[in-house]
């Protein structure tokens, strides 16, 4: 899934679904923003920082920023196989602005005090999740913006920008393209 974001986020609740596969009980696939922070269901969390407004502190304003947010799962080669695979790559405005000015990839001060995170020259940020068991192999219905069994407390608030779904894991390369290709459509410069 690639495609974007912007808030405003209930950084006080759990589990704000991104989007979810339905593909059986397990939830292996299903991406949350719980308590302002991108979740796979029981498998990790990302390091990217809180969806919160830090322009107090000199910082960006995630809480309202247009994000985009490319999420490629490699499932497991069988159940019970930890080889699993969840990469994310997330790009803003001010991690895009901090790549430009320091002329490539930077440690990016997100939120003004010092606290920091890689971004590419693209000013994307990559992470993978390793070693997890992701035994959902068949996927029937792909549901947006709430869980597959309906739970109306799982809705995200959010809004949705462009976004695509593909049924291959698409390279960084290719994730690079489409930030690029499509950011301008929200003003990203």
């Amino acid at each position: 899934w690639s495609g974007y974001i912007q808030g405003p986020y209930n950084l006080a609740s759990s589990f704000q679904t991104l989007f979810d596969f339905d593909g059986g009980t397990n939830y292996d696939q299903q991406l949350y923003i719980d308590n302002g922070e991108f979740n796979v269901y029981q498998k990790g969390t990302f390091s990217y920082p809180e969806l919160d407004d830090y322009t107090v502190t000199g910082g960006a304003d995630l809480s309202n920023a247009w994000l985009f947010v490319s999420i490629m799962n490699t499932p497991s080669t069988g159940p019970a196989t930890n080889d699993g695979i969840v990469r994310i790559a997330v790009g803003c405005q001010a991690s895009l602005d901090a790549a430009v000015a320091a002329g490539g990839a930077t440690n990016w001060n997100y939120d003004g005090t010092g606290n920091t995170v890689a971004v590419d020259a693209n000013g994307l940020y990559f992470e993978s999740l390793t070693n997890l068991d992701l035994d959902e192999f068949n996927f029937e219905n792909f549901v947006l913006g709430n869980g597959r069994n309906g739970a109306l407390n799982e809705g995200g608030i959010f809004h949705y920008g462009l976004f695509g779904i593909f049924n291959t894991v698409i390279s960084d390369v290719v994730v690079a393209a489409n930030w690029a290709d499509t950011r301008d459509t929200y003003g990203i410069t």
